[in-house]
């Protein structure tokens, strides 16, 4: 994936989703993962959430583009607390 495609993701998520995101080159030729922390997914089960990414995904990127994509993880906020 090129970092054109990478950002034009990262800001569809940002778009959709608010919150924080952020995009990590795994193995230096373009393959990335991503992380989003927003509280639009308070509430919201796993699988719903992977479903909701995806979709932003499919509308954003070309099917060539989105092979680039290891992995997208979806947090609430309270996912992240230290309890």
């Amino acid at each position: 994936m090129t970092q054109t495609a990478k950002q034009k993701l990262v800001d569809a998520f940002r778009d959709s989703f608010g919150g924080q995101v952020d995009a990590e080159d795994i193995n230096g030729r373009g393959r990335y993962r991503f992380e989003i922390v927003s509280s639009a997914f308070s509430g919201v089960a796993q699988l719903t959430r992977q479903d909701q990414a995806w979709e932003v995904v499919d509308r954003t990127l070309s099917r060539a583009e989105s092979a680039d994509i290891s992995l997208i993880l979806t947090y609430d906020p309270a996912d992240l607390s230290i309890v």
